[in-house]
């Protein structure tokens, strides 16, 4: 009788979610298909590397009938400017880059690369803009289809890549660039250095940092290792930053050691 419980319960629980997931499926909102069509966008980047941005009285919700979250913003950011965005939680730190990647409802005009964002499909333009958020994102698959999915770059570029960033014994466990990419066998801080690597793999002209080096996901080295890499690799792109209040002071401090300010 006790196995008989157990057991029904557990097949209970199971139902439940696959009906959750039905119905997840079958009323989420997703995005029309004329908004991820090809229109052969390709954002300008400046002469040095770095892409420019503008925003011009843009308000942002997440729902059609939700309220703002974002109002009346007008920004204008040069190419290879360094932005750091801060505020306390909830403040719209990240809504402004779901903005930027066209993951909310928006109005006003938003040109990116000088190009305006009605000119384009959304998956058009987040596959020109490089973007690094607190929890990176890597899809099943070989290594080297993770960090180079474009096949841009030769082996040599890659190893040498994941040797500056000390992986190399962490890829070798999994079988080398053709091996397959064991999430499980990395710890947070190495998974954001993967994430980064292949931002350098792959040059946008814009870097969006989404919290990606918060302490809740990496250590001090691992932090160190980012911020140079960021200095070194992305000097003359654009790139912004979210971060926490009480990062501030260390990222302006080391800012200025680079002599960036």
């Amino acid at each position: 009788m006790k196995s008989l419980v157990k057991h029904w319960t557990t097949m209970e629980t199971s139902i439940a979610a696959i009906s959750q997931i039905q119905d997840f499926v079958e009323t989420t909102p997703q995005e029309s298909p004329s908004r991820n069509g090809s229109t052969g966008f390709k954002p300008e980047i400046d002469a040095n590397g770095g892409m420019a941005l503008t925003l011009t009285h843009v308000s942002a919700k997440y729902s059609v009938n939700g309220s703002n979250v974002l109002s009346d913003l007008s920004l204008n950011i040069a190419p290879g400017e360094k932005v750091v965005i801060c505020g306390r939680s909830g403040s719209g730190k990240s809504s402004f880059l779901n903005v930027l990647l066209k993951m909310i409802h928006i109005t006003g005009d938003l040109h990116i690369g000088h190009q305006p964002s009605s000119s384009f499909g959304n998956q058009e333009l987040r596959h020109n803009l490089n973007t690094i958020p607190q929890d990176p994102y890597f899809f099943p698959g070989i290594i080297r289809k993770n960090l180079d999915p474009d096949s841009s770059s030769s082996d040599e570029a890659i190893d040498a890549l994941i040797n500056r960033v000390g992986l190399e014994n962490e890829i070798a466990k999994c079988g080398g660039l053709e091996g397959e990419l064991a999430i499980e066998s990395f710890s947070a801080g190495q998974l954001q250095l993967l994430s980064l690597a292949r931002g350098v793999l792959n040059p946008r002209g814009l870097l969006l940092l989404d919290e990606a080096t918060s302490r809740n996901s990496v250590d001090y080295e691992t932090d160190k290792k980012m911020h140079d890499m960021i200095f070194e690799d992305f000097a003359d792109q654009t790139v912004i930053c979210i971060a926490e209040m009480n990062y501030i002071a260390l990222i302006v401090w080391w800012w200025w050691i680079k002599g960036g300010l």
